[in-house]
């Protein structure tokens, strides 16, 4: 079961789309919400599929770009150098540390630090309440609220 809040991904302005359950795979072509967010509609239909994880499109879409943490070695990292408050959430190995999309272009990027990798235009990250494959539910450390 997942605890993904669909509404409140729609009330945060992101653009999002189910994934598989206890997956990182989307269960749809999810391109297109690079360029629109779902309808009303959709948000119902994805609601009551409770299996369903969640993926958030990062990039100017959704306002946001993320820094992904997947070790212990990575959070010493991103904490040594420094990081803002700024929404967080908990994953399975690391954290999703959210910002402002700061405008222009944001690439995605893997291992210009170790273990961390940016989504920016393009990228996904799995939404808080979404199910990891271990059983680890995502959870938000601090909200956008």
């Amino acid at each position: 079961m997942s605890y993904v809040d669909w509404p409140q991904l729609a009330r945060f302005g992101f653009s999002f789309f189910p994934l598989r359950p206890q997956s990182k795979r989307p269960s749809m072509a999810w391109q297109e919400f690079q360029g629109r967010r779902p309808t009303p509609e959709e948000v119902a239909r994805w609601a009551q599929w409770p299996q369903a994880n969640a993926g958030i499109a990062t990039g100017a879409i959704s306002g946001i770009i993320v820094l992904d943490t997947d070790s212990d070695e990575a959070e010493a990292e991103v904490h040594r150098r420094g990081i803002p408050p700024t929404p967080t959430v908990k994953t399975a190995k690391g954290r999703h540390y959210y910002f402002r999309h700061p405008g222009g272009k944001v690439s995605n990027f893997a291992g210009r630090l170790p273990g961390c990798d940016l989504r920016g235009d393009g990228g996904y990250v799995v939404a808080a309440g979404s199910v990891h494959e271990t059983g680890v539910v995502y959870e938000w450390e601090t909200s956008p609220d």
